[in-house]
C-alpha cells in the first residue's frame, strides 16, 4: 500500500516537474529561440519561418493546418497564465478565458486584449478588407474546405491559431478554438 503511494506519488511529481519545463521552455517564441526577436515577424520569408519553426508548428501556423482533435498539449490544461503566439510570442488569450469543451482543441471564449488598446492605424487590417481585430488577434473569412468560418491569426505576425465559432459560452458566445501547436504558455506569478 505505501509503495503503491510512493509510486503514485513520483509520477505525479514527474509529471509536474516535465510540465513545468516544458511551459516555462515553450513560453519563448520561435523567433527568440531563433535569435531573430528583433526582427518585424511579418518580414520573414517562408524560408526563413521553415527554418525556425517545426514541421507541424509550420503546417498549422503558415500554412493554415489543423493539429489531430485531442492530441495537444493544451487541450485539457488549465493552469493560471497567459497563452502566447508560438512564433512571435505576443499575447494572445488569457487562462481566465479557457474554458472545457469536448471539441478536441484549447477553448477561449475572448481574445486577451480589448481592441480599443491597440492602434489599429499601421495595421495591415483594414475594415474594407473585412478583416476584425481584437488586440493581438485578428479574424478574416474563411472558404476552404467548402465550409464558411472565421479564422482567427496572430495580427503580429499572421500565424494562423484556429478558428471562431459562435457556440461559447456566456458572456461573449463565442469559441476560439485554437491549435495547442501555435500558442505557448507563460504562467502566472503566482503559478510559478
Amino acid at each position: 500500500m505505501l509503495r503503491s503511494f510512493k509510486c503514485r506519488f513520483l509520477s505525479l511529481l514527474v509529471k509536474a516537474s516535465v510540465m513545468s519545463s516544458s511551459t516555462s521552455n515553450d513560453a519563448k517564441s520561435a523567433l527568440e529561440k531563433a535569435g531573430v526577436a528583433g526582427r518585424n515577424p511579418k518580414t520573414l520569408s517562408r524560408d526563413e519561418w521553415k527554418k525556425i519553426l517545426t514541421v507541424e508548428q509550420y503546417f498549422v501556423c503558415r500554412e493554415q493546418g489543423t493539429e489531430k482533435p485531442f492530441t495537444g498539449k493544451f487541450n485539457d490544461f488549465f493552469a493560471d497564465g497567459s497563452y502566447n503566439c508560438t512564433c512571435c510570442g505576443v499575447a494572445l488569450f488569457e487562462s481566465d478565458a479557457k474554458f472545457k469543451t469536448s471539441c478536441g482543441w484549447p477553448a477561449f471564449s475572448r481574445a486577451a486584449v480589448p481592441s480599443s488598446s491597440i492602434d489599429q492605424s499601421d495595421s495591415p487590417t483594414a475594415v474594407s478588407s473585412k478583416k476584425l481585430i481584437e488586440g493581438n488577434v485578428q479574424r478574416r473569412p474563411d472558404y476552404s474546405h467548402g465550409m464558411e468560418r472565421t479564422e482567427v491569426l496572430c495580427n503580429n505576425c499572421g500565424a494562423h491559431l484556429g478558428h471562431v465559432f459562435d457556440d461559447g459560452p456566456k458572456p461573449t458566445g463565442e469559441r476560439f478554438c485554437i491549435n495547442s501547436v501555435s500558442i505557448s504558455f507563460t504562467p502566472s506569478s503566482t503559478e510559478k
